[in-house]
């Protein structure tokens, strides 16, 4: 990153409990450190887990305590935008947190080290009266011929992140086909699901489940919150059909309900 305090730590940062390695920190060759691609190679195996704590933090209101969270975000490539990396939990009645929550910043990439920082630190209670917590209900179901009955399936809700990656919010159980045909609603605050931005793409991918707990993939949809809000039932998305996986398919939109701030939307996949 571009603190070089951090990334002199960088060198020093202890594995995580778990986690084989084989490198060690670069030492210095032939009166000089490493540099150019020998040096990018072995950062590529550094990891840096970043610990939160404030202090004096100021009261919201006179005669209460601030209930704080933190929020790491790290500066996108395109347009100025940040990215959330993640959160603590909310630490109440407390002006100097220590947070337990961690956080492994990336480091892969020039790109990602030299990616800005920015720390946030929010008042939970003032989050709440100023906007009211929302959430989303993603009611997923199978349908269709013999090619899905007899199979396990299991889905996974991914929100996108930038330069093209994604980062998973829910997994759900597996789930024959024959079983009522549908999963158990996955109900999540939108922050969660999306980052609190509507527009932000979504992907639901669905996988074979076997029963020695390994998966494949057969295919995804993509949607933003903002673009199903917009469809009426009946209308379909696009299935991106994976190698091997559900070739024809098709999902619909099958029931949209808006109470409040809240929303669900239920969705059906049925092969062709």
């Amino acid at each position: 990153m571009r603190s070089s305090p951090m990334a002199a730590r960088a060198a020093f940062t202890l594995p995580v409990p778990g986690e084989k390695r084989t490198w060690a920190p670069p030492t210095r060759v032939g009166g000089g450190e490493l540099t150019g691609a020998a040096l990018e190679a072995a950062l590529r195996h550094v990891a840096v887990d970043l610990s939160l704590s404030a202090r004096k933090l100021p009261r919201a209101e006179l005669l209460s305590k601030i209930d704080a969270f933190a929020v790491v975000l790290v500066g996108g490539v395109v347009g100025g935008a940040w990215n959330e990396l993640g959160r603590t939990e909310t630490i109440r009645d407390c002006h100097e947190p220590r947070w337990v929550a961690k956080f492994r910043l990336p480091g892969r990439t020039p790109l990602d080290r030299d990616a800005p920082i920015r720390i946030a630190v929010i008042d939970a209670d003032l989050i709440r009266h100023v906007h009211p917590p929302s959430t989303v209900t993603i009611d997923f179901g199978i349908g269709g011929g013999d090619g899905l009955a007899r199979n396990h399936f299991q889905f996974v809700l991914c929100r996108a992140l930038h330069r093209g990656r994604w980062a998973p919010v829910n997994r759900s159980e597996p789930r024959v086909r024959a079983e009522a045909g549908a999963f158990g609603p996955t109900t999540l605050p939108t922050d969660v699901m999306c980052g609190g931005e509507l527009r932000r793409l979504l992907r639901l991918e669905v996988y074979r489940y076997y029963l020695n707990g390994e998966t494949a993939l057969l295919g995804f949809v993509q949607v933003s919150l903002k673009k199903l809000s917009s469809m009426s039932e009946g209308g379909g998305l696009y299935w991106w059909h994976a190698s091997g996986g559900i070739t024809r398919a098709k999902v619909r939109l099958e029931r949209v309900a808006v109470e409040g701030g809240d929303s669900t939307y239920g969705l059906r996949l049925t092969d062709i």
